[in-house]
């Protein structure tokens, strides 16, 4: 009897579990769109007994803004009804058209054979599919927004006045969608930004893939304000352009050409934590993105942070996927760190370029620390670049170029977030002077890399490097290779 019992037990177990699960409803939900025609959402449905059909077919419901709900069935495209593929409509006759800043709000709802109801988002309440008493506590929503220009005027006397202020370029493109190439001229000179808003990765209709160029426009211009963290941030946006010359055009020799850099960016901050420029990682990093011709200034070299920066959300931290970023032609003045890139030792950033800049001002223009400094990048080209000019007196180390490392001293084996490989090639580095007497170190070119990677150094030329340090030169472990004086 004891066997008997159990094999009913186990049969009413298996004839009553699957009528117990709802059908598992999947998609990805709409995001901001410039389109005022229907919209298609695909829906992935699936069900062990198999989702119904004809009259209690799934369907969608939406709505505009808080007006009534509206639903139509949705139509099995590929797949079964165990398992398929459906096409769910919003139909905007039903919600008398749709116009800019309106939000469309929806849900799919889905029922079994057995008549199990489920919705996505969950917690609809309903006795089937055409009679819901409750919708889920929160809808999934799209809003109807403008389409960018393709080209866009920014400067005084124009429609939008500003890069980063509010009721700027960036806002516009946060808040819009990009469904062509787009092209923005620097029209006069902005002289009140604030770096309120970031560029983030804009939505795309269309082809995708888009780019933005930014570029002055009817001669030289300059854009100055202060921001304490940067003035101009790129947060994960991807295929940007700031290009400084008129032109367009390519520089070329070392330390590049100052004729083509029509675009002066001034950060006026005079806190010690500000970069001029960042390009931020987000979900996604900031990638595929150019910076050349520029003219990039801090505030003073003592106060400023760093002058162009890729990492993280705060300058001067690590970040990640900041992909095959190129900074070329761009003179950098005014900080305690001209160039600096860093991933992490974990996910390391991919091939960036930095070529034909001139980091090599005096004085009260100089770079006070680093010239260019580098952390967890694989595929990394540094070449033809003019460092000089770096003068310090802190309590820490005077480079030139740092692949890896920003500290030289006869304890440093390794870094925790080395270079792995790269080419270093054909800078010109001239004049790295360490005063602190202390015995703070200076070098021309510091590197710290990893096993199996391969850093070239090649026909550089390294003059002018003096400090107080009472070692002058020494070498590591060539199994874990760190050179810090050429």
């Amino acid at each position: 009897m004891k066997i008997i019992f159990s094999v009913v037990v186990a049969l009413v177990m298996l004839a009553s579990g699957p009528a117990m699960a709802a059908p598992t409803i999947n998609y990805s939900p709409f995001v901001l769109t410039a389109q005022t025609t229907d919209r298609v959402l695909s829906v992935s449905l699936s069900d062990g007994l198999g989702v119904a059909t004809g009259g209690l077919a799934p369907r969608i419901y939406f709505r505009k803004n808080a007006n009534a709900l509206f639903s139509r069935a949705c139509t099995l495209v590929s797949g079964t009804v165990n398992s398929g593929g459906w096409n769910c409509s919003i139909n905007n006759a039903d919600l008398g058209g749709v116009a800019i800043n309106d939000v469309v709000s929806y849900f799919v709802v889905a029922q079994d054979t057995a008549g199990a109801v489920a919705s996505n988002p969950a917690g609809v309440v309903a006795t089937n599919v055409n009679s819901v008493s409750s919708p889920p506590p929160s809808l999934s929503s799209y809003t109807i927004v403008a389409a960018v220009p393709s080209t866009v005027n920014v400067g005084p006397g124009e429609a939008i006045t500003s890069l980063t202020n509010a009721g700027g370029l960036f806002a516009l493109i946060n808040s819009g969608v990009v469904t062509s190439n787009v092209t923005v001229n620097i029209t006069g000179n902005l002289t009140s930004e604030l770096g309120t808003h970031a560029l983030n990765q804009w939505a795309e209709e269309g082809a995708g893939s888009y780019t933005l160029l930014i570029r002055p426009s009817g001669g030289a211009r300059t854009i100055t304000g202060s921001n304490s963290s940067a003035l101009i941030r790129l947060n994960g946006a991807d295929r940007v352009t700031l290009d400084g010359s008129t032109s367009g055009a390519t520089a070329t020799g070392i330390g590049g050409n100052a004729a083509l850099r029509e675009l002066t960016i001034q950060n006026t901050n005079a806190g010690t934590n500000s970069a001029v420029i960042a390009l931020q990682s987000d979900v996604g990093g900031a990638q595929n993105n150019r910076l050349r011709n520029l003219n990039v200034l801090g505030q003073d070299p003592t106060t400023t942070l760093i002058g162009i920066a890729l990492g993280g959300a705060t300058p001067g931290t690590a970040g990640t996927n900041n992909h095959f970023n190129r900074i070329e032609n761009c003179s950098v003045r005014r900080a305690r760190f001209g160039i600096y890139s860093a991933g992490s030792n974990a996910t390391l950033n991919l091939s960036a370029v930095i070529t034909m800049n001139d980091l090599s001002a005096t004085g009260a223009e100089r770079i006070r620390r680093v010239g260019i400094l580098v952390f967890a990048d694989n595929g990394l080209q540094v070449t033809q670049n003019s460092v000089g000019g770096i003068d310090t007196n802190e309590n820490a180390d005077a480079i030139g170029i740092g692949l890896g490392i920003q500290e030289v001293n006869t304890s440093v084996a390794t870094s925790a977030s080395p270079v792995i490989e790269a080419l270093v090639s054909m800078n010109r580095i001239n004049g790295i002077l360490n005063q602190n007497t202390a015995g703070y170190s200076a070098a021309g070119i510091a590197v710290s890399g990893r096993d199996g990677g391969v850093i070239r150094i090649q026909n550089n030329m390294v003059s002018g490097v003096s400090s107080q340090a009472t070692t002058t030169w020494f070498r590591a472990s060539p199994r874990k290779p760190l050179l810090p004086i050429w």
